[in-house]
């Protein structure tokens, strides 16, 4: 078993390695740097409004946990929520402070 093994991984390693040979690209638009930075926007972007979205809920729900809390235990717990709930907005927020800082860096414009 462990020789057939072998054998069908040899052969699908060397058929592969010839089809690879066989295969060229096709021709297209080439990787600049701009396209490069409006990829990583649109993922910063994308990743900021998600982690926003997140932080309003926690939020939302801290605040709706504190208002129906019947004991100290419950508040206390809330409370918790609240403020990890705003730390991370602020963490979030300020993100774009550091992204614009290390962009002037990497890409020396202003």
């Amino acid at each position: 078993m462990k020789y057939l093994f072998i054998t069908f991984l040899g052969i699908c390693l060397l058929t592969g390695s010839v089809f690879a040979a066989e295969f060229t690209l096709p021709a297209g638009n080439p990787i600049t740097k701009t396209t490069i930075e409006n990829l990583i926007l649109s993922i910063y972007t994308f990743l900021v409004w998600a982690s926003v979205i997140v932080a309003m809920g926690t939020l939302i729900v801290a605040g709706l946990m504190w208002a129906t809390a019947g004991d100290s235990g419950r508040v206390e717990q809330a409370k918790a929520m609240l403020k990890g709930g705003i730390i991370g907005a602020a963490i979030i927020l300020g993100s774009g402070v550091i992204i614009r800082t290390v962009s002037v860096f990497v890409t020396g414009q202003g």
